[in-house]
């Protein structure tokens, strides 16, 4: 169980897997990339898809858009931050030869069983099974299938390179104060810079490229330099002026996000202005729920500690919950007697010059307005969470993997 004092980073941690697994079914119905297949609806499936039958939803423009800008902004990287904060405390106990060992048990291993094993298969099943598109396993160089995993793969590297930097400089670095919190905010606008000056195209295993390499550093070096110099205790000092701040700011920023992520995407323009604002919100937010995850979760309770022991697993294997979910939703559909189409996103006419390209596969579910586009949503998301976090659990329990997970 985790100790009082950081029982509320576990608590923090089950949030923000929840926020990934709501991200991607968001993503799904939202028309951005998430896993194989993702579900549209338009007003007539035979016809060419465009952006005026297909996309012009208020859940797409107006909940599905924004919230995808707003969690890309901040989540992973408060995972890196939280996962660097436990970083030294491992290095110190184990030593450098043994803590490597248990990256590789504890990251390797996983990284590996799905970049080779379970991301090919679930897009095996995706087109095969599921679409009924004619394919072979491995086919077109699919034998190797990028996915969530990713933060697996780099943090597997963050720790590795820690863990040698900080072995062979062999000296205990000087304590250094929290900085204050508009010297924070300045890192983070640095970072918002950073993601306007580099491409969003996936680099190495990031999705959103370069920049998100170099945001998931300095946060995880946040944390390293957080435990070591007992910044996490030092925020608990701050003033109630800073914290309402904090909490003002972020809400602010979060707003405009929103709003220029709702205009972005209805005028089908970039715009570098939320890029920025990003990079400033990542660090805002990250405080605040540090902050207010420490005032409400005092301690852990059973179910926090069953959500904690499972949010690994959840990670790593709600893709496969979430591709059953909608499945299972495009045949109910069909029972009812709902038209709903199967295709490729690079064959179907209209698709491509609709931005949708990047997404291999589709439902395509014929409906005058949008109900069932908020049905579907709620019904994957709902059925996603009921069913992971046990099965997860169970998994995470099982013998073999109980020192893995």
């Amino acid at each position: 169980a985790a100790r009082p004092r950081t029982a509320y980073l576990d608590a923090l941690k089950v949030f923000l897997t929840m926020s990934v697994v709501t991200f991607h079914v968001s993503c799904l119905f939202g028309a951005d990339v998430s896993i194989d297949i993702n579900m549209y609806f338009c007003k007539d499936i035979s016809g060419t898809f465009t952006r005026e039958d297909c996309l012009r939803h208020a859940f797409i423009e107006f909940v599905g858009v924004p919230f995808i800008e707003l969690n890309n902004a901040y989540f992973m990287y408060l995972f890196f931050l939280i996962s660097g904060f436990f970083t030294p405390g491992s290095l110190d106990k184990k030593g450098l030869r043994e803590f490597l060992r248990d990256r590789v048990k504890r990251l390797g291993l996983p990284a590996v069983a799905w970049y080779v094993a379970l991301g090919p298969l679930l897009l095996f099943v995706s087109v095969r099974v599921l679409m009924g598109v004619p394919f072979e396993y491995g086919q077109q160089g699919t034998w190797l299938v990028a996915g969530p995993p990713w933060f697996v793969v780099v943090l597997f590297f963050f720790c590795a390179i820690y863990g040698f930097i900080h072995t062979a400089d062999g000296t205990t670095p000087s304590e250094t104060a929290l900085p204050r919190v508009s010297t924070l905010l300045s890192v983070g606008a640095v970072l918002g810079l950073v993601n306007i000056s580099t491409s969003d195209v996936p680099f190495f295993v990031a999705p959103l490229g370069l920049g998100q390499i170099v945001n998931s550093a300095v946060f995880f070096w946040g944390g390293i330099t957080a435990r070591r110099n007992g910044w996490m205790q030092q925020l608990e000092q701050l003033q109630g002026p800073a914290i309402r701040f904090l909490r003002a700011l972020t809400f602010l920023l979060a707003a405009l996000i929103w709003l220029l992520a709702t205009a972005s995407f209805r005028n089908d323009v970039s715009d570098t202005q939320v890029r920025v604002i990003q990079g400033v919100f990542s660090v805002a937010a990250s405080l605040t729920l540090l902050d207010l995850f420490r005032r409400v979760f005092l301690g852990a309770s059973s179910i926090v500690r069953f959500m904690s022991d499972a949010a690994y697993t959840v990670y790593l294997i709600h893709p496969w919950v979430l591709t059953f979910a909608v499945w299972a939703y495009a045949h109910a559909l069909r029972a009812f007697g709902v038209a709903v189409g199967r295709t490729c996103t690079l064959i179907h006419p209209g698709m491509q010059e609709a931005g949708q390209a990047k997404v291999p596969l589709a439902y395509l579910v014929e409906d005058e307005g949008e109900g069932l586009l908020w049905l579907g949503w709620g019904f994957a998301w709902s059925v996603t969470m009921v069913v992971v976090w046990p099965l997860a659990y169970g998994i995470a329990k099982l013998p073999g993997l109980r020192q893995v997970l």
